[in-house]
């Protein structure tokens, strides 16, 4: 099958999000609705950092399939995260670091596209 055209000018600083977009990109990948396999596509980068982060967080790279409760606690994960940041600014390597660190912790959860 081949790669879908994710190199849409995606998303500055949380801006230009395309409600929708990644859904539509798993489904070209992998022939499936995610909704089918009772899952939610999950940006393993959140599109909140995505000022800090070179390239679209549209691509397959960042995406996963998650179930529901587990996308909720990755979700929850992310925000408890940024809460204990009080205000302070992070870097790209940062970011990256804390992308790694819930990719381990939930990565039993994780689908990722074929």
């Amino acid at each position: 099958m081949s790669q879908p055209d994710v190199s849409d000018a995606a998303v500055q600083g949380g801006q230009g999000r395309t409600p929708g977009r990644r859904p539509r990109i798993w489904q070209q990948t992998t022939g499936r609705r995610a909704i089918w396999d009772d899952m939610e596509v999950h940006h393993r980068i959140p599109l909140e950092w995505a000022h800090l982060t070179p390239g679209s967080l549209n691509r397959l790279a960042n995406l996963v399939g998650m179930k529901r409760p587990d996308h909720s606690q990755v979700s929850e994960a992310w925000r408890v995260w940024k809460v204990g940041l009080g205000g302070w600014q992070r870097s790209a390597a940062d970011i990256l670091r804390q992308a790694m660190a819930i990719d381990r912790q939930f990565a039993s959860g994780m689908v990722f596209p074929k």
